[in-house]
């Protein structure tokens, strides 16, 4: 399905609203502000980019619920973002909720909401209404739990040494 502005004309348009709006001269040379815009199934304007994790589109890869550890929220949160890189969009669950800001430049949509539970009991079930592909755990190699999920359980951080989680969470929270 094609755009129905051609390119020229969308460039005309956005040049005549930035300056009416930011008073801002149009110029290609020297430009003030840097506007940009792509076509896909609609028009997005951006004036910054973000950068991602890296990896797959987030939510390609569908949904998967993110256990989030109150004792240990950096490793949750780093499970998280390991599962944004692989394409996947996420449900932050837990007992107490916990600071998500770090994460939110990468959620689809801007900000991650929490979904707070009484237990993990009813993990299973908001799984199948939310349908969430899998469970995510910040387990790693030397802190492997068992969990009564049906669900299939993820465990991104499993193959990495303590070491390099640290990195990873040096990189992500700094």
């Amino acid at each position: 399905m094609r755009f129905p502005i051609d390119s020229m004309t969308l460039e005309r348009s956005i040049g005549e609203v930035v300056f009416e709006t930011l008073h801002k001269k149009v110029s290609l040379k020297a430009p003030e502000l840097n506007i940009q815009f792509e076509i896909a199934d609609q028009a997005y304007l951006f004036s910054e980019k973000i950068e991602g994790p890296g990896g797959l589109p987030i939510g390609s890869e569908g949904r998967v619920m993110v256990v989030v550890d109150e004792k240990e929220p950096k490793k949750s949160l780093l499970a998280s973002y390991l599962m944004f890189k692989r394409g996947c969009s996420i449900l932050p669950v837990g007992i107490r909720e916990i600071d998500l800001s770090h994460l939110n430049p990468y959620a689809s949509g801007g900000k991650l909401l929490f979904h707070k539970v009484a237990d993990y009991a009813c993990l299973d079930k908001l799984a199948a209404e939310k349908k969430i592909l899998g469970i995510v755990v910040p387990d790693t190699v030397n802190d492997l739990k068992s969990y009564p999920f049906n669900t299939a359980v993820l465990r991104p951080l499993v193959g990495y040494t303590e070491e390099e989680i640290k990195e990873l969470e040096k990189r992500l929270f700094s």
